[in-house]
């Protein structure tokens, strides 16, 4: 078992453009986020930047950015195609917290 942390503030994430959203999201992640409204893409956009570096931590896979964390159909997360991968978020005022676990 293998685990990683990252902490970040969400109003980093207020102005990134358009190339960093891509970067940073799968085609799955981004067909969520382009539901969202303009305030909760920000916290969508951190909370996803968050996973992928605790993701890194724990795993030290350099194609951690492809990775898809995506909501089930009660808002839980989960890392498509990675039953491995238990993940928990959590944010308060300006600061989001994600914690990886990767099972072996």
């Amino acid at each position: 078992m293998d685990i990683g942390v990252d902490i970040t503030k969400i109003s980093r994430f207020a102005n990134k453009d358009e190339h960093f959203v891509h970067r940073i999201l799968g085609e799955s992640e981004l067909k969520e986020y382009l539901s969202l409204t303009d305030e909760k893409k920000i916290i969508y956009l951190a909370s996803h930047f968050a996973l992928k570096e605790a993701l890194f931590k724990a795993s030290q896979d350099e194609h951690y950015l492809k990775y898809q964390f995506l909501h089930d159909e009660k808002c839980k997360l989960y890392c498509l195609n990675h039953p491995e991968i238990k993940v928990s978020l959590s944010h308060d005022d300006d600061l989001i917290i994600a914690f990886i676990v990767k099972m072996d």
